[in-house]
């Protein structure tokens, strides 16, 4: 996968608008800043600059989320199997996304989309038994790793794992900001020693969390105001919609 050119100042404008609408997204509902900027950046820049600007954002943006909504350590606990299997698989997983072709990851990204809206509509009531509790995460885990190094979004996945442990509300976020903390940490590193991250793209990376912050400060005035299962199913309709785009531009 060839490296990018660097953005212009159009371009950068349209990727600080990007960042703003993902923050306002997690800062609405607690999650889905990766899922949303990567389902729109590569409509602005090519696949590999779109994976690396959202690298770094994703630990930075979550290291406060996982401070914000403890008990820090107990979350910290129930993700160390989780951030075992993105261990195991990320480093693999980002050398093979370095070496294929943006169609073949378009599709894939299409089909995650639309995945995960639909799955998301459905709402499947999934239980995890306490004795399976670590297999299940470490498991989770490994697809996650998977799924960090092809589109830097592995949330959905670490979702469906917390909601099968029955956290409530406030753990289930703080959960979710410690999950995604460790595992952008892996991904950057991962994309790093593939070559799809360098020094000045993790420069334009770290920069990307200003806007992305912005976004999550309208995002959390936004819940106050707005019906929040309203806004999930808006969203979710827009992802499922970019999926079937990013189809469509490879199969067109």
């Amino acid at each position: 996968m060839p490296l990018a050119p660097e953005l212009s100042a159009a371009g950068a404008l349209l990727v600080a608008v990007i960042f703003i609408f993902g923050g306002t997204v997690k800062g609405a509902t607690g999650f889905g800043l990766p899922l949303t900027t990567i389902s729109l950046l590569p409509l602005v820049v090519p696949l590999d600059l779109a994976l690396a600007l959202n690298t770094l954002v994703v630990p930075i943006t979550n290291a406060a989320q996982s401070v914000a909504y403890g008990p820090a350590l107990a979350n910290i606990r129930i993700c160390l199997p989780l951030v075992a299997g993105v261990a195991a698989t990320v480093f693999l997983a980002a050398a093979a996304v370095a070496s294929v072709g943006e169609e073949a990851l378009r599709v894939a990204m299409g089909l995650l989309l639309i995945g995960f809206a639909a799955l998301s509509f459905a709402a499947p009531r999934l239980r995890v038994s306490k004795r399976m509790e670590r297999p299940a995460g470490f498991a989770a885990g490994m697809a996650g790793g998977v799924a960090g190094a092809a589109f830097t979004a592995p949330g959905p996945i670490y979702a469906m794992w917390f909601a099968g442990l029955g956290l409530e509300r406030r753990r289930f976020i703080g959960a979710m900001g410690v999950a995604m903390f460790a595992s952008g940490l892996l991904v950057s590193g991962a994309f790093w020693a593939s070559g799809i991250l360098d020094g000045p793209r993790a420069a334009m990376s770290a920069a990307c969390a200003l806007p992305a912050f912005l976004g999550m400060w309208i995002g959390e005035r936004l819940a106050r105001r707005l019906d929040q299962e309203t806004f999930r199913r808006i969203i979710l309709l827009m992802l499922a919609g970019l999926g079937l785009r990013h189809l469509w531009i490879v199969l067109a």
